[in-house]
């Protein structure tokens, strides 16, 4: 029975007239309040004021419910507010100072009230939510170092914290589990004394380190964060909510509107299930003006903030801390134009296999503190203080998923937007820590409309160039494939939208500060990281666990030292990645220790040699490059001792700043680019899956050479299918001194292009030769980026029957007569130009 619809014919009043009438008032109600356990509903036009503690079934607001200046509880199996209802406690220029608690009851259901499921707070066809609780700092760094035994803190700046506030510190270290979860027993300005002393070491000091570069990227803040987690709103499941992990949760749609500032959320989120978080905007389209400020959210079962089909919410200064999967989430990939500004996240737990709702919840690198699957969104200045998978994850969506693709009516509305085409948003002053990744931009691991994994692409084709600025990542573990690391970008600009400038950049990562890793960047294609302090372990030794950090005296990326699993600063992939104005410190080896490098090429899909640095400044002794021993069958199946790598990365230290010879290029052991070189010292080697690290492949030496070489890739390609990029191998390179190395298969895996690359110094002349009975009728011949009017001479086997070969430069193709020598063609191969050798019977262009 609706108790609230047996209205009394005493004087009530539409909202706004000025009059209200009080809940405990019984002319309020036809005779008397409504009593416990039964479902209450306020009719459009009636204000009720709340002036005593309820216990309902449910509580429906199509009129106005408003809090009295007191203390109050409200228990209720579900509040609605639609119709154009209000449910205010607090504005904003009055807020809330007493307390509120509203306590979401009930077990596990599937019930489904009104599209909500059960035990919510939600509001929809016009409904209003506003609650407003006292203004107090969220959150605040340590001012000093907090060791383990201390119970007492000292804090930035001084809080309006109270004796009885929940509080956490965030972890400091490797290990994300470190945060600390404490109850404060005194303030006193910005002093916090504790009720339990700190089990662990939380870093609370400044570092510098002094640099000659221009980058003025001198200091390292690691200091640990400690945030509020008690609020005087407080909204909560119910005391059983933690038996199936279903809790409360707050929820928009509709048409609503929803303000929430200084409020504390609790067992809020229900475990497995979809569209139920502890706060959530839901499939609203434009939610200007409304927003989430100054709360906390924490011991979630599912998510902290999730923003679904809505845009232009705000998100600022709330602290989330020990939730379940990603936490401040971008849902379906078309969310635009929200801002995320000052949130602390804390504690991101991966699911239990089963439980995740989607794969990229499990997959390698999640879950993801912050979740981002349309790159047109704000991000400032928060930070992600430990999570079992990422910090914050790019995923560049090519288009929608989830409800907004599977339902016609949102499908239809979005169908045109591919998230990864979207203009990029800012992502400045943020903070990574204490997890498996840092930033992680890509499509790996991913999801589709089905949740299934990788099937979306890698690439932003943003019309503007992704600018990332002023980020500090540490105490980011990586992983033992080397699929994370502080900065790990898999991500491009299509080349059909860049425009002057962009064509030379991917991404921009300015002024960054990474220290305490695994692998502190991994970048893939044409990345510029433009301003850097990279440090490979800091003073800040963390809590040891295991016996080698005991031994070792500080904690480590993987608990322990491996020879095959240096620490590294800055990886090179595909590239060419440019890096100027970067300092490097603690890369000075240490014995007994783990291995360090500044540098290390990461073995990958093709490598370019032409990464440039400058404005490079080191510690004396560093430790600058690394190449690890590999299995020769990988390189070619019948090694002789005189063969090597034919693609190795490349470092062009275009001012000196890194070997002393400006203009020249650092390569491992290149046969075809050896000229005018000198071995370079401080180089590191390291074995691969536990072999040991010999610093040579199967009897030559492996070295690091500078080389002032012209150099290029140069690219043969089969024109008939094949089925791997090792069916296009091996194919002997011997350049015209006899230096002879294998081409290496490759493959343009976007459309299964596969292809046989050597970077060679250009100039000269090379000969090619098949394994017996390979020898194709038509292929083509290509010469990498590289000075103008580059070119070499390719003497390839003269193929079978009749047979053309044609240039083409841009889109003109010209018959050419090639010289012919004992069984060879002799061709040139301009850089440019394309050299075609096929089947006069076939199609030849």
């Amino acid at each position: 029975m609706l108790i609230g619809c047996r209205l009394a014919l005493s004087i009530w009043l539409v909202a706004g007239t000025g009059w209200s009438q009080n809940w405990s008032d019984p002319t309020s109600w036809d005779g008397a309040p409504p009593e416990a356990g039964t479902a209450v509903s306020i009719p459009a036009g009636k204000r009720i004021v709340l002036d005593q503690d309820i216990d309902v079934a449910s509580l429906t607001i199509a009129g106005e419910l408003v809090c009295a200046a007191q203390d109050l509880a409200v228990r209720a199996g579900f509040v609605m507010v639609h119709a154009g209802g209000r449910l205010v406690c607090g504005t904003v220029a009055e807020p809330f100072t007493n307390r509120l608690r509203i306590t979401l009851t009930g077990g596990a259901t599937e019930a489904n009230e009104m599209g909500m499921g059960a035990k919510f707070l939600g509001a929809m066809s016009g409904g209003v939510i506003e609650l407003h609780g006292e203004t107090r700092r969220s959150w605040l760094r340590l001012a000093r170092n907090g060791r383990a035994g201390d119970a007492e803190l000292l804090l930035e700046a001084a809080p309006k914290w109270r004796a009885g506030d929940r509080v956490v510190i965030a972890s400091t270290d490797y290990y994300w589990d470190q945060a600390e979860e404490r109850t404060v027993a005194g303030m006193a300005g910005e002093k916090v004394t504790l009720d339990e002393p700190l089990s662990f070491l939380h870093w609370g000091t400044l570092q510098e380190f002094p640099n000659q570069n221009l980058s003025g990227l001198t200091m390292l803040d690691e200091r640990a964060e400690v945030g509020l987690l008690s609020r005087n709103i407080v909204i909560e499941g119910d005391e059983i909510s933690g038996v199936a992990g279903f809790g409360g949760h707050i929820m928009a749609m509709s048409g609503a509107k929803l303000y929430l500032s200084g409020v504390e959320l609790n067992r809020m989120g229900q475990r497995g299930r979809l569209a139920r978080y502890p706060v959530h905007w839901h499939m609203m389209g434009s939610v200007e003006g409304q927003y989430v400020e100054q709360s906390s959210i924490h011991h979630s079962y599912n998510r902290c903030v999730t923003v679904h089909a809505s845009h232009q919410a705000v998100v600022k200064d709330n602290v989330c801390f020990d939730h379940i999967g990603h936490g401040f989430f971008l849902e379906d990939g078309v969310e635009e134009g929200n801002t995320f500004t000052g949130n602390l996240g804390l504690v991101s737990r991966r699911p239990r296999t089963g439980q995740q709702l989607l794969a990229s919840d499990i997959s390698f690198n999640g879950p993801a503190t912050f979740w981002i699957s349309n790159p047109n969104n704000e991000f400032r200045g928060n930070v992600a203080a430990g999570s079992e998978g990422s910090a914050f994850w790019y995923m560049p969506l090519s288009r929608a998923v989830g409800e907004t693709w599977k339902l016609p009516a949102f499908r239809a509305l979005y169908q045109e937007i591919a998230p990864f085409r979207r203009r990029f948003g800012e992502f400045n002053g943020n903070v990574a820590h204490s997890s498996r990744t840092g930033l992680f931009v890509s499509g790996q691991g991913g999801q589709d409309e089905a949740g299934s994994v990788g099937t979306n692409e890698e690439f932003f084709h943003s019309f503007n160039l992704p600018v990332f600025e002023n980020f500090t990542g540490y105490k980011i573990t990586g992983d033992t494939g080397g699929q994370s690391g502080v900065v790990w970008i898999r991500a491009r600009l299509d080349a059909s939208v860049r425009k002057g400038d962009l064509t030379f950049s991917d991404a921009i990562f300015r002024n960054f500060t990474v220290a305490d890793f695994r692998h502190g960047y991994n970048f893939t294609y044409r990345q510029i990281l433009d301003g850097g302090l990279i440090v490979a372990e800091s003073a800040n030794v963390g809590t040891p666990r295991s016996s080698q950090e005991k031994a070792y005296g500080r904690t480590l990326p993987l608990r322990q030292i491996r020879d095959d699993m240096p620490q590294t600063g800055f990886g090179f992939y595909d590239g060419p990645h440019r890096m100027r104005q970067v300092h490097f410190a603690g890369f000075v080896p240490k014995s007994p220790g783990p291995l360090f490098a500044a540098f290390e090429e990461v073995q990958g899909a093709y490598t370019a040699y032409d990464n440039s640095t400058e404005g490079i400044t080191y510690e004396p002794g560093s430790a600058l490059f690394l190449w690890k021993d590999r299995d020769a069958a990988t390189i070619n199946p019948q090694p002789t001792a005189s063969e090597d790598r034919a693609r190795p990365s490349g470092l062009l230290d275009l001012d000196g700043s890194l070997t002393g010879r400006p203009g020249s290029t650092v390569f491992e052991n290149g046969p075809l680019l050896g000229e005018n070189c000198v071995e370079v010292q401080n180089v590191t080697f390291a074995p691969i899956s536990g072999q040991l690290g010999s610093g040579s492949r199967h009897g030559r030496p492996i070295t690091a050479q500078s080389c002032q070489v012209e150099a290029a890739a140069f690219y043969w390609r089969p024109d008939a299918p094949t089925s791997n990029q090792n069916s296009v191998v091996p194919i002997l390179m011997t350049r015209d001194d006899g230096a002879k190395a294998y081409a290496e298969g490759h493959c343009r895996c976007i459309d299964q292009v596969h292809f046989a690359q050597a970077n060679v110094a250009t100039r000269r002349t090379y000969t090619l030769d098949y394994n017996a009975g390979k020898t194709p009728r038509s292929f083509t011949l290509e010469l990498g980026p590289a000075p103008g009017g580059s070119w070499i001479d390719a003497r390839v086997p003269t193929p079978p029957g009749d047979f053309s070969v044609y240039q083409r430069t841009g889109a003109q193709w010209l018959r050419v007569t090639p010289g012919e020598e004992q069984g060879y063609l002799k061709v040139r191969v301009t850089q440019g130009q394309t050299v075609l050798v096929c089947r006069t019977a076939g199609l030849c262009r």
